[in-house]
C-alpha cells in the first residue's frame, strides 16, 4: 500500500469462513489488509509522520484511544462506586443502569 492510500482509513470487517477447520482459517489473511489500532484510526496519516519524526509522545494524548462505550462504562462504574458498598451492590447497580 502507498501511503496516500492511507489517507482516508477505513476499517472494513473481513468475511469469515464457517467452514474453517482452524482458527486461523477464518479469514483470508491473503485478501485482508493490515489492521491498524483503533487508537490511529481517526489520526491523520501525515500527523503521525509528523509524530513519529519528532518523537514527541505528548501530541499522541490529544487522540482518544476508547470508543464512547467505553466511556459509558467508566461513568456507569464510577457512579456505582460512589453510590454503593459491596461487589453485588455494585454489580447490580450497573445491570439496573443499562
Amino acid at each position: 500500500m502507498k501511503m496516500e492510500d492511507h489517507q482516508n482509513k477505513k476499517f472494513q470487517v473481513p468475511k469469515i469462513d464457517f467452514k474453517a477447520k482452524d482458527y486461523f482459517e477464518l479469514i483470508n489473511w491473503q485478501l485482508v489488509g493490515r489492521f491498524e489500532p483503533s487508537l490511529l484510526m481517526n489520526v491523520p496519516f501525515k500527523d503521525m509522520l509528523a509524530m513519529v519524526k519528532v518523537r514527541k509522545t505528548e501530541e499522541w494524548l490529544k487522540y482518544p484511544c476508547h470508543t464512547q462505550a467505553v466511556e459509558r462504562c467508566f461513568r456507569i462504574v464510577s457512579e456505582a462506586s460512589e453510590s454503593v458498598y459491596g461487589d453485588e451492590k455494585r454489580h447490580c447497580f450497573i445491570l439496573n443502569r443499562k
